[in-house]
């Protein structure tokens, strides 16, 4: 009469690994979204850091060096060092104008005589010096992916207003 199955047909094994094959795709896609969305708040984080560690860095006048008591705007490894201990000590490592952490790339500008700015060296004896009276005013820091589209999907800036700006970021370059 009835006879005992045993065993998947063909039919149940093909529909099961379709269903775990559009299951993981949908968790692979999200698992990128949120790694990019962490990233990017990190990113922010960081350059909050940053913007709070040039207003205390530039306010105590940790470098004056016109002496005119108006401080100046500092680099990562003048804000990272020991002895200031404004930022985590990883913003020091720079290398060729740049510190990477957490999928992103940052940059920091002081300004320069002629309106540009001056990109911080990877050794303080290659380091061109900013405008003394320019750099008691301003400064510039950007954020953008590593890897744009995997990292991140944002850039981010940031400067002495402390406010946080964002836009669509296509490369990863700055």
């Amino acid at each position: 009469m009835f006879r005992s199955r045993q065993g998947l047909t063909l039919l149940e094994v093909v529909v099961a690994l379709a269903i775990v094959a559009i299951l993981s795709l949908y968790l692979v896609g999200t698992s990128v979204q949120l790694r990019m969305s962490l990233n990017e708040r990190a990113a922010r984080e960081h350059l909050r850091q940053v913007a709070l560690a040039q207003t205390s860095f530039h306010t105590r006048g940790f470098v004056d060096r016109d002496a005119d008591g108006v401080g100046e705007y500092g680099f990562f490894s003048q804000l990272a060092d020991h002895d200031t201990g404004l930022l985590p000590a990883w913003f020091g490592r720079v290398v060729d104008g740049v510190v990477e952490r957490g999928g992103y790339r940052f940059a920091l500008w002081l300004p320069d005589g002629g309106g540009s700015g001056v990109l911080e060296a990877s050794s303080p004896l290659e380091q061109e010096l900013p405008s003394v009276d320019a750099a008691e005013q301003s400064w510039r820091c950007y954020a953008w992916p590593s890897d744009a589209g995997v990292t991140g999907q944002r850039a981010f800036f940031v400067d002495e207003s402390a406010i946080i700006h964002q836009n669509a970021n296509w490369s990863s370059r700055p």
